[in-house]
């Protein structure tokens, strides 16, 4: 019951939506002063290249680097508690049927 009843929790929990929110805009700031700062060839291309496999990386994981994490983490939050709810009553209604089929 204890699983249950934190799967049914629908709201993101705050104290994680503002910490993510914080590293989220410290993030954008840091872009921001990059793309106004010195923006040599060479440090392009390095970048670039960085980018490209920080880019392949998060494709395996399904987390786009280049936007903000909360939106993808709020999402992600609400497939998790639908997939644990899930996971709970099929196991339930397994348990139920196993029992009757005894």
């Amino acid at each position: 019951h204890r699983q249950e009843k934190s799967y049914k929790i629908t709201t993101f929990p705050k104290m994680l939506q503002d910490t993510v929110s914080k590293i989220d805009s410290e993030k954008a700031l840091a872009k921001k002063k990059k793309d106004d700062g010195d923006n040599s060839d060479k440090k392009e291309g390095k970048e670039q290249e960085e980018s490209k496999a920080t880019k392949a990386e998060s494709e395996d994981a399904d987390v786009d680097m280049d936007k903000p994490i909360l939106p993808q983490l709020q999402d992600k939050f609400v497939k998790a508690q639908s997939y644990g709810m899930d996971k709970i009553q099929f196991g339930m209604f397994s348990s139920i049927y196993d029992l009757f089929e005894t």
